[in-house]
């Protein structure tokens, strides 16, 4: 859902930031669905919709592997906290059984 309300957003924000090029394109006679003006605009927008694509997905891979680091650091806890508690039951049993 983020995706796409991000992608709308910029969407938006692109066909508004094209209205003057446009206008431009069409008085001075370049402008129009044939012109040649439109693919380039169209050119800019798939640019465009390409970066944020690629900015979510790089969104995406840092939140992984936060997910990852954060996973192993509770590990690394666990083994710490266990290897805590053996450590004085060891010295206990080797003390009684002497």
């Amino acid at each position: 859902m983020l995706r796409t309300i991000t992608r709308t957003a910029i969407s938006g924000t692109i066909r508004l930031a094209r209205l003057p090029l446009d206008a431009a394109l069409k008085l001075s006679g370049r402008g129009g669905h044939d012109s040649e003006g439109e693919p380039s605009a169209d050119r800019v927008r798939t640019r465009a919709e390409e970066r944020t694509e690629m900015a979510e997905e790089a969104v995406a891979e840092q939140r992984a592997q936060a997910a990852e680091r954060r996973r192993r650091a509770r590990e690394n806890a666990e083994k710490r906290r266990l290897k805590a508690t053996e450590e004085p039951n060891a010295s206990r049993t080797t003390e009684g059984e002497i």
